[in-house]
This record gives C-alpha cells, structure tokens and sequence, in this order.
C-alpha cells in the first residue's frame, strides 16, 4: 500500500487493520492459525494482545516466539500450511517469505519493509508515512487489529503501551508516547486503564526504594548518586525527606509532590556541582505510565517496569511465563517470572562486567564503536546490552555502536545503535545493517536507530569495513 497524506493517512492505517482484522477472521472459519512473534517485549507483548484476542472468540491458534525468520522456520510454517499471522517482524523478509510461504500470510510489523512485495497482507506503518521507530510498536499494530476482532480489548491496549514503551519510543524530551501510540494512550484512559503524569522516571518507581530506583537506574547517570545508594541516603537526609516509614522503605511513586520537588532540585544541584547539564534524550522528569488495576508495588503496575520485566522473560526463553503474566496471570506466575529476570539483570551485568574489564574488548575507530563480547555476550541479550551500552558513558554520538556475539560455530550475532544525532544527519542503522548483511550472506535490519544482524563469523572484518565505508560516504555527502 503507498504512503497516505498527512492529513489521511491515521484514518488510513485504522481502515487496513480493520480490514486486515477481517481477513484473519476470515481464515479462521475454514483453519487454524499459526502466529509467529519475536521474542522481546514488544514481539511478545504484540503475540498475546492478538493471541487474547482470539481465545474471547473462541479460534484455535498455534503461536510461536522467534529471534528472526530463517528457511528452517519458513520451511516448517510451509509444511503446517496454516495461515500464518507475523508479530513484530516479516517485514525485513518479505522476500523470503513471498518465496516459501504460497498460502495465507498477514505480517503485522512496525520495523523498515525491505522491499514493496505486495503479494501478502501487510500492516506496517511505515507504508502509512509514520515512523515505526517512535510513533507505534509492533505491539501498537497487533493492538489496532486485536481491537477490532475482540470488543473487550482492554488487555490488547495495556499491551500496545507496554510494547510501545519496551521498544523505548518514549526517547524524547518529555519521555512521551507520540504518534499513533497517543492514540492508545487515550483508549486506555478513557476506559479508566491507566493513569498518565509528569513524575521521575527513574526505573523502580513503584517497586524500588527511593535510594535504589536512583542509583541504579542505567540511563540516567548522575556522579556521586549512580552506583552509590549511601550517597543517595544522605541527600535525601539532607534534604528532609522521609525515605522509611513504618519499617519499610518508601518508594517514588509514594512521594508526595513538594517531596518530589524537593528531591529534583536536590539531585539538579548535585549536577550543577559536577558541571553536568541534563540530557534531552533522557530526562529526570517525563511522563509515566501507571496501570491502574495493577497491585500497588507490584513490577507490573508502572508500564515501563512491565515492559523491562516481560524483555527478561523473552530474552531467557520462558515464553510460556511471559504469554501468561501478558494475559493476566499473576501470583505463582508473577513469581516465577521475577526470579528469571532476576537471573537475567545478573547476565547483562556480568557481562558488561566482563567488557570494561577484558583489555581488547572494546575497540574504536574513526567511525565505530565495536565491543568484541564473542564469548561473553550472551546472543539472546546481545540487543539490550548494546542498549544499555548506548545510554552510558562509553558510547560517542557521532559513532556507530556495534555489539557482537557468537551466534554458533559458523555465525555471530550482532546489534547495532546510533544517536538521533546521525539519523538527523540521514543515517539509517536498518537500511545499512539490512544490505552490508545481506551482501556478505547474512540477514539483517531494524529501525532507523537499532538494527541487528545475524553474519557469517568469517565476514566480520569485512562487515566492519563496509559499515565504515558507508559512514564515511555519509559524511561527504
């Protein structure tokens, strides 16, 4: 489908999916399903928005969770000849998948199309002119298609924002869901299902005490304060404010609002005296998103907390957690799943441990940042891991990140970041990840400011090379 106008093109992408909601209906009557979805927050959170959907009416489904479309999993879905429904991806692939798959095919992705095959159903809506990096999730996409095969889509929307929220398109200067994803935002206010406000946004803040949610937040450094709960301690005895009460420790969320203001001028001087500005792109203060009928302290009442909590539980393969803490499991299975993302926060830090630490492991050139984790990353966290990378002190805006892992004997995983500071400059992580992939014979894509790659382990060097050179050529222009 071509781009719409401006001034058409929302009212456009909604009439697709609903048109695209029909189709799988459709199906249906005459099959069973098979829904693919990757396996991170968002793939998961767009696999059961659609998955609940069509347990309330009563269709039987297969759903798969997956780290990218490969023949082996082409060759599979052809075998079931299902209709088959694609979650978070199979818009890189298009070509692939016209090629394998002759049947019944819908792809309901937010991620760069790699070619303009219309041969299948395809709700994307970068083809709406909207950008898929921040204004709607792939989540977001199942959710505009969920809602119109389920009246009760409540859990549908709670699962857009939380999918919208994982895939931090909310990195902004006011940490707010913009685009299509407003559009959800307001469906969930309007059915009483979340609370939106301006607050920190430091992660814990419901869950963590106030010297925790602060000093160990990643993406927002602060000196003196980050890493150092004692210091935090102090700051908050200085500036009066009361961080324990009744035997237990408070948190964030509970402050009171002259306590918060209280709290950001203390931490605001803390910086001036370190002669620090505050980032734009990730602010102190910025919108939060508070699931209302969630339990109070529970991990799944602040939206971002949800999001970081069902990314650990994809990212260690316990699909059948995260599809059922998606659907409204709590107790034993709420449990069970902080256990495992506990075991997943330990991973990610041993190995970020493990870069700062090994000399070699992280390299630099005109053009690149390359951390070398072949034997340390784990590949089912080698994306978040370049995520957390990107948001501190090692990365340099004007470079490319590129993390690598080992995929298996014969291949490497790799995950790319670059600042909106190149993307303005026309830099596109997808486009260049997708075809210097593709050339060296392995599959690769994204979004314009996060990319991955799955390359032959002989064709490092020379993907580094070609990702230079295709910098550099950037630059001149």
């Amino acid at each position: 489908m071509s781009q719409s106008s401006s001034g058409s093109k929302t009212r456009d992408f909604i009439a697709y999916a609903r048109e695209v909601s029909k189709q799988i209906l459709e199906w249906s009557e005459s099959s069973d399903l098979s829904l693919v979805a990757h396996w991170d927050a968002d793939g998961i959170a767009a696999g059961s928005s659609l998955a609940f959907a069509l347990i309330q009416r009563g269709i039987l489904f297969k759903l798969r969770f997956v780290d990218s479309i490969n023949e082996q999993l082409l060759e599979q879905l052809s075998k079931e000849n299902l209709p088959v429904i694609f979650l978070d991806l199979g818009s890189g692939y298009l070509e692939e998948i016209v090629s394998y798959l002759k049947g019944k095919v819908a792809i309901l992705d937010h991620h760069q199309p790699s070619s303009d095959k219309n041969e299948v159903v395809h709700l994307n809506p970068m083809n709406f002119g909207f950008d898929g990096s921040k204004d709607i999730s792939g989540a977001g996409v199942s959710y505009f298609v969920s809602k119109h095969i389920v009246r009760d889509a409540d859990s549908s929307c709670i699962l857009a924002i939380v999918g919208a929220l994982a895939d931090l398109q909310d990195k902004n200067e006011r940490r707010e869901l913009r685009g299509l994803n407003s559009i959800i935002v307001n469906d969930a206010e309007e059915r009483g299902l979340i609370k939106v406000e301006d607050d920190f946004v430091f992660f814990g803040r419901e869950t963590r005490p106030i010297s925790k949610a602060i000093a160990s937040t990643p993406y927002i450094q602060i000196p003196g304060l980050t890493g150092n709960e004692t210091a935090v301690i102090n700051l908050l005895r200085s500036l009066s404010i009361v961080f324990e009460e009744n035997g237990r420790l408070r948190t964030l969320a509970e402050l009171s609002v002259d306590e918060k203001h209280k709290l950001l001028a203390g931490i605001l001087q803390v910086m001036i005296d370190a002669g620090l500005t505050l980032p734009e792109e990730f602010p102190l203060i910025g919108k939060v998103y508070t699931l209302v009928k969630e339990d109070k302290w529970s991990p799944t009442r602040d939206a971002r907390e949800f999001s970081f909590l069902l990314n650990s539980l994809g990212r260690m393969g316990a699909f059948e957690v995260a599809l059922k803490l998606s659907l409204g499991f709590r107790g034993e299975i709420l449990e069970k799943a902080l256990e495992i993302s506990k075991e997943y926060t330990n991973s990610i830090q041993s190995a970020i441990s493990q870069i700062l630490s090994l000399p070699g492991a992280i390299q630099e050139t005109k053009n690149l940042i390359v951390i070398r984790g072949e034997g340390i990353v784990n590949p089912n966290i080698v994306s978040p891991i370049s995520t957390m990378i990107a948001g501190g002190p090692l990365y340099k805006e004007d470079k490319i990140l590129v993390v690598v892992s080992n995929q298996n004997q014969e291949e490497l995983r790799i995950s790319v970041r670059i600042s909106s500071k190149l993307v303005e400059k026309g830099v596109n992580a997808g486009k260049i990840i997708e075809s210097v992939s593709k050339k060296l014979g392995g599959v690769g894509g994204g979004h314009n400011v996060a990319a991955g790659a799955t390359i032959p382990r002989k064709k490092l060097i020379k993907f580094l090379e070609e990702v230079e050179s295709l910098l550099d050529e950037k630059s001149r222009n």
